[in-house]
């Protein structure tokens, strides 16, 4: 997955303790299990993801990584869960 804009670091938890944000946008390919991991740790960590899903990507891509947080992408129609804190 490239980082950092068109970086192409493999993901890894030294690159994400220099971030303070990661941006995910237009990501084309699923995630493997090893990023998911990575990025959840790194969320709970205080680390923040921000995800941008195009309405006409494949929600596949998205939901291993948003599923955890309560947060289901569908195609065309981001479903959004009622967050209580």
């Amino acid at each position: 997955m490239p980082i950092f804009g068109r970086v192409k670091e493999e993901l890894s938890l030294e690159l994400l303790s220099n971030a303070k944000i990661v941006v995910v946008a237009g990501s084309k390919a699923p995630f493997s299990s090893n990023e998911v991991t990575l990025l959840n740790s790194y969320v709970e960590t205080g680390g923040s993801v921000f995800v941008l899903a195009e309405a006409n990507s494949q929600a596949h891509v998205y939901n291993a990584l948003t599923q955890n947080y309560g947060i289901k992408v569908v195609k065309g129609n981001p479903s959004l869960p009622l967050l209580t804190y």
